[in-house]
This record gives structure tokens, sequence and C-alpha cells, in this order.
């Protein structure tokens, strides 16, 4: 068995061995390093991808994707009040009240706008969940030799067992190893790359994404993607259900507050080590291959890894520890996903419950702690299924993600500006849904230009809705 499989297992075995044993600890609410870690952690495997392939398109003016995010944590800290007390109407999963984006919606604006969020976060997730899977196979093949379905079975077994035994508990714990080790991966490289074993390439490499920068700049206003992608992940990450969740997990409105804030300056400080590593992949894998990632017929850190790998250009040390640097973000966001959709159906179920108990009082169901898991696990099943039937993951479907949460974006922040009412944040969430989805299927283009903002328009009905004070109990 090689290093790299070796240390692919022990990983493995460690976070079962971690949800666990929290499963034993009684909690209600987490630390703001529990969750500064685990808002950082939304660094998945599209994430990670999309940054890189962005300083190969567009050189180093290019972070503008993992600048909005940061922002987005930044401006969410004016909300926080607001978030956790329109959205304390929510269901207990492991000792927590777990709320999110449709929760809030349902407490202010009513059933219908909660059901419209609720599909938009489970269609969004599954594919999140589905692009971890799928990469993160790619990744233990190209790293380890392990063939891709046992690799994605290997990565669903992981997340399915831990969260399974630990659930939301074995979620937020991971995340600060997982945070952790992304770190410690990528910083063996980087000081294996640019000071034990200096590639030759480098200084090229940087000269001419240097140049690309400059030309990328000049032409914002005729290719104003980076601008356009920015605006689109403030929006998609603002109202994200999964940062929305960490928010009411948080102690206080303090904390919450302070782990956004800790993850923003995360996010700003990872663009660092991202560049440098793009440096090291644009030398690395030539002009040809740059050209081949940016068409979509290459995944760019396979590429990386298998180029790496043949050269013996690293250390198996080395090599095994980037691996499980990358498999940490990939399970970060796994699992991730499968407890953001499990929390959001079961809320939407008993809601529905409510509405049934009004007529059937003896029609009581009983949503606790193991269903919430299974809820979880079986959607991790499904992600494994899919990405077992596609290996094939592009960057096309991560920006797809990115449109459908972002239609999101400005019905939730006019709505907590006190803006609209129900049936214009609904026909908001819908018309800008519709728009990201049609978009996706008739053109090829929907993810470059200005068509990157077309599912953020219909917000803007929100404003016809007039503006009214939210009451503490959310309903206006």
């Amino acid at each position: 068995m090689s290093a790299s499989a070796f240390g692919l297992l022990i990983l493995a075995a460690f976070f079962v061995y971690v949800g666990w044993r929290r499963s034993f600890i009684d909690e209600s609410s987490s630390s703001t390093t529990e969750i500064a870690a685990s808002i950082f952690t939304v660094i998945g495997s599209g994430e990670y991808i999309y940054a890189i392939i962005l300083f190969l398109a567009y050189g180093f003016v290019a972070p503008t994707f993992l600048l909005g995010l940061a922002v987005s944590f930044f401006l969410l800290r004016k909300y926080v009040n607001n978030i956790r007390t329109n959205t304390r109407r929510s269901i207990e999963i492991d000792g927590y009240k777990v709320s999110s984006t449709p929760d809030y919606l349902f407490s202010v604006h009513g059933s219908f706008s909660s059901r419209v969020s609720t599909v938009i976060t489970s269609v969004s997730f599954l594919v999140i969940m589905w692009s971890q899977f799928a990469l993160g196979g790619v990744l233990i093949e190209a790293s380890t030799g392990i063939e891709y379905e046992w690799s994605v079975v290997l990565i669903a077994t992981t997340v399915g067992l831990y969260l399974s035994f630990g659930g939301l508990k074995a979620l937020l714990h991971t995340d600060i190893w997982q945070g952790l080790l992304m770190w410690l991966g990528l910083i063996v490289v980087l000081v294996t790359i640019y000071l034990i074993d200096p590639a030759a390439h480098l200084a090229e490499s940087f000269s001419s994404l240097g140049a690309l920068s400059v030309a990328s700049a000049r032409s914002v206003l005729l290719e104003p993607t980076l601008f356009t992608v920015f605006v689109a992940t403030i929006a998609a990450a603002f109202a994200g259900p999964d940062i929305w969740q960490r928010i009411s997990l948080s102690q206080s409105d303090k904390s919450a507050r302070s782990s956004l804030n800790y993850a923003g300056i995360a996010m700003l400080l990872f663009i660092l080590p991202l560049a440098l590593l793009a440096i090291d992949i644009f030398g690395t894998l030539g002009k040809h291959g740059v050209n081949e990632v940016l068409e979509g017929n290459l995944e760019p850190i396979e590429a990386y890894l298998q180029s790496v790998a043949s050269a013996g250009a690293w250390p198996s040390i080395v090599m095994s520890l980037f691996s499980i640097g990358l498999l940490s973000a990939w399970l970060s966001t796994a699992d991730t996903a499968g407890i953001v959709v499990s929390a959001a159906v079961l809320s939407e179920q008993e809601r529905v419950d409510k509405y049934v108990r009004f007529f059937n009082p003896e029609n009581k169901r009983d949503w606790g702690l193991p269903l919430s898991r299974i809820v979880a696990v079986a959607f991790v099943l499904v992600g494994c299924v899919f990405a077992i039937l596609r290996k094939d993951w592009i960057t096309e479907d991560f920006q797809g993600v990115i449109a459908l949460l972002s239609a999101q974006g400005i019905p939730v922040l006019l709505s907590l500006k006190g803006y609209g009412s129900d049936k214009t944040v609904s026909a908001a969430l819908v018309l800008g849904a519709a728009i990201a989805i049609v978009l996706g299927y008739i053109t090829p283009q929907y993810n470059r230009g200005y068509m990157v903002l077309l599912p953020l328009l219909p917000g803007i009905i929100v404003l016809f809705g007039g503006k009214s004070k939210i009451t503490p109990t959310g309903r206006r």
C-alpha cells in the first residue's frame, strides 16, 4: 500500500473516531472557534478548484470569488441579531436548535417562500455533495491508484459513519481538524515547491500570470466576469443556508459576529497560498494544459497531481499530506451538505405536520435525533450514487450552484432590511431560481460576463412590497 493510500485510510478512521467520541458529549451551542472553523470550511472541491481556475484564466486579479466569500461573512455580522431572533422557531437536532435561510423566510414571509428556499437548498446541496464525492474520488485515484468507484465509496462511508455516530456534533468538531489539515497540506507543498526544491518554471509562470493580470484588469468592462462573480458570490453566500445554520448554532450574537469575522480573515489569508499554488500549477501544466483546463477538458488538481507524481517531484510524505488536506476540504463540505438538507427537509416536514395536527391532534410524529441522522446519511448515499454514475464533474455545475443560491441573496438582504411582502419575496425567489435553471440549460455562456447577474435581478421585486418593521416573533 502506498503512503498516500495509508494516510487517507488513517484520516478516514480518525474522523469516524472523532464522530463516535462526540456522540457522548452533551451540548446545545458551539464555541466561537468551532463556528469560525465550520464557516471557513465551506471551501470544498468546487470552491477550491474554481478559485484555481480563475487564477489560471485571469492571473492575480482573480481572487474575486474568495473575496466575495469573505465580504459576505463581514456583511452578515450586521444582521446577526435579526437572523437569530427570527429563526428561533426551528427544529432540534442532536441537542442544537438548528435553523437556516428557509426557517427565516417561514418566520417572516410564510410557508410558500420557505418551501421555495428548501427546494433551492436541496437541489444546490445535492450538486455540492455529488461534487465532493466525484472530485474526492478523482483525487484519491490520482494520488493512490485506488479505483475511482472504490475511492468514492471510501469517502461516502467515512462521512456516513461519523454523521451517523455523532451527527451535527461530529460535523462541528471535525470541521476544526479539517480546516487545520487544509492549511497544513497546502503549507507543506508550498515549502517544498518554493524553498526545498524550487521548480525551474516558477519565475516564468509568475511573469506570465502577472502579464495576464494586467490584461484582465484592462479589459474588465468588456469581460466583467471577475466583477460579476464577485457580486454573485456575495449574494449566494450571504443567504447561504450552511452559513446561517452556523450563526444559529453560536452561543450568542457576539460569538456569531466574532466567528464570522475570524472566518472572513481566514478566507482572505487563504488567497495567498492558493495564488502561490496556482503559479506552480500554471508552470507544471504548461500552456496547452492550462488551455485544456479553461476549455473544461481537464480537471486542474487531478492533472497537476498526475504530472507531479509522474515526474517524482515530491517526496511521498508531501504527496500524502497534500492529498489529506484536499480530501479534508472535500469532506468538510460533504458532511455540511448532508446536515443542511436534513435540517431543511425536516423543518419543512415539521411545519406541514403542525397543520396536520391542527385538524387531527392524534397525528403526532417524533422527528428526533435518529431521524435527522438517517436523512443526512440517506442524502450522502444519494450523492455517492450520483458520483459513481457521473465522474466528469465540471466547473459549470459549481457555477450553476452559485447562480441558484444567488437567487436568494437579494430577496433575503432586502427582507432583513425590512422590505417586501410575502408575495413579492416569494415571486422574487421563484423567478430568480427559474432564471438560474433556464439559463444553465439554454446558454453555455450563462456563467460569463453580465449573464452571471441575471438571477439576482428579480430581487428588485421585493422593493414593491413596501417597508415594514420585522417584529421579534418574525411575522410582520
